[in-house]
């Protein structure tokens, strides 16, 4: 019996969840699946013919009276391999290149997120008996490398050295000390509001660097 079996199932609370009427809850979309979106017959005939298993997303749409519509396919999730493969024996269209740049670039971002990752656990140093504390932030802040997230792992001006230093340091301050709670309380009700160019702002933030640069030379000790 295969693992994952065929099912349909409607889109969830995010791009690797879905809702399965069968368990009446959400799921995770199995690691290394990837979504084929509806438009496409030559691949997606192909997909669930090339493929052991796969689901099939499908959304209701709402009415202008209110009511659910009839229920129509979004698209299909299967095994990355076998779309690949599906991809390889269609006719390329519009919608299999848009598919293949997708897949193009989760490769891409998996990649920056390795190099990060890497580089995070460089810039930290970390004494032995704190590696798998540096193990855990260097998982945590490489997800700054992630397409779209805007944050500092995206940078390009910037080297990989770099950007690992700002994406640990930012982690840390926002995790390891008083940064955060000291911005809430700065702006509880009836205080004067805290802008990024203010003198406030600065103390804190300086004070957070001062408490960054102290968690580092702790453990690297």
């Amino acid at each position: 019996m295969a693992k994952f079996p065929s099912r349909t199932v409607r889109p969830g609370s995010s791009s690797t969840r879905v809702f399965s009427p069968n368990e009446r809850a959400e799921i995770d979309v199995p690691d290394g699946w990837v979504f084929v979106p509806k438009g496409d017959p030559a691949v997606t005939r192909r997909v669930r013919s090339a493929a052991e298993r796969w689901w099939l997303v499908e959304e209701r749409p709402k009415l202008p009276n209110g009511k659910w519509g009839k229920a129509v396919s979004a698209g299909t999730y299967a095994p990355k391999v076998d779309v690949k493969k599906a991809m390889r024996a269609a006719p390329k269209s519009a919608k299999a290149k848009k598919v293949s740049a997708s897949m193009a670039r989760d490769r891409r971002q998996d990649r920056d997120i390795d190099e990060l990752h890497e580089a995070i656990l460089t810039y930290l140093s970390f004494a032995t008996k704190h590696k798998k504390l540096a193990t855990t932030i260097a998982e945590q802040a490489s997800d700054a490398a992630k397409i779209g997230s805007g944050r500092v792992g995206r940078t390009a001006t910037q080297t990989v050295a770099a950007r690992a230093e700002l994406a640990a340091r930012a982690h840390i301050r926002h995790n390891h000390t008083e940064y955060d709670a000291a911005l809430d309380a700065a702006r509880r009700p009836g205080a004067k509001q805290v802008t990024k160019s203010s003198q406030k702002y600065a103390r804190i933030r300086a004070a957070a660097q001062r408490q960054v640069d102290e968690f580092l030379r702790t453990h690297r000790r």
